[in-house]
């Protein structure tokens, strides 16, 4: 099962995850960022470049989510 596990993500994601609202999704990211090791999260606060490209790319992505919502609403 674990072995299958990284070809399941993808399918996990398009039939359980993209379904649910911008804010279910946001709690869920929450929810699975809050269950990381300490050791895997960088407590930096400098941002690297790439650091700000993933932000910029997740805020557009967020507000493309919520105005489309709010399109369908």
């Amino acid at each position: 099962m674990i072995a299958e596990l990284p070809r399941a993500v993808p399918q996990i994601y398009e039939q359980l995850v993209k379904p649910l609202t911008a804010v279910e999704q946001i709690t869920l990211a929450r929810l699975i960022l809050a269950d990381l090791p300490p050791s895997l999260v960088d407590d930096s606060t400098e941002w690297s470049e790439q650091d700000m490209r993933e932000w910029s790319h997740s805020g557009r992505q967020y507000i493309e989510a919520v105005l489309a919502e709010a399109e369908d609403a």
